[in-house]
């Protein structure tokens, strides 16, 4: 597994709230795994992938990640 960038981690996050899913191509399924866990770890998101209110100020100042 590649080392995943702490900008991917937040773009994942602001994807996972903007549009609702992970949809981040070319990664591995371990380094998919990897987001969502240090997502929940950070607590970021619950155990279903939804976004807690800790990850509002995150989002919020980092939109221009987004995919859409």
């Amino acid at each position: 597994m590649r080392n995943v960038s702490e900008k991917t981690i937040i773009k994942a996050i602001v994807d996972i709230k903007c549009s609702g899913y992970f949809k981040t191509p070319g990664l591995s399924r371990k380094e998919r795994s990897y987001i969502l866990d240090e997502l929940e770890r950070r607590g970021w998101i619950d155990e279903h992938c939804n976004p807690t209110a800790g990850s509002q100020d995150v989002v919020r100042n980092n939109l221009h990640l987004s995919s859409h």
